[in-house]
């Protein structure tokens, strides 16, 4: 047992197990397929796919409502999701390295 307060198990929980869950139940919605080519992390991955679609959704949803620092791990996971989107997105439109201006 670790000692901490409440918040700090709330935040801890929010970072690991909601967020963990939260992975898995978004890739399961890809319907990722087992392939010949699948790399160790792309196996890892559907191994967690695998593991959170055991649980119920009713554990997954405890995670989310009975934690206050879920909403804001969610609304985090949201934010980085976009901001690597426009990343790709704009990722070709910049100079090349060493083009002008450099």
């Amino acid at each position: 047992m670790v000692k901490m307060t409440c918040e700090r198990h709330d935040e801890l929980a929010a970072g690991s197990q909601f967020v963990t869950h939260l992975t898995g139940r978004l890739l399961g919605r890809l319907g990722l397929p087992h392939n010949p080519i699948a790399t160790q992390g792309y196996r890892a991955l559907l191994q967690l796919v695998d593991n959170t679609q055991k649980d119920s959704f009713d554990l997954f949803y405890a995670l989310y409502s009975h934690n206050p620092a879920s909403s804001q791990t969610l609304a985090d996971f949201a934010k980085a999701f976009e901001e690597l989107r426009a990343e790709l997105q704009g990722f070709g439109a910049r100079p090349a390295a060493g083009g002008p201006g450099q």
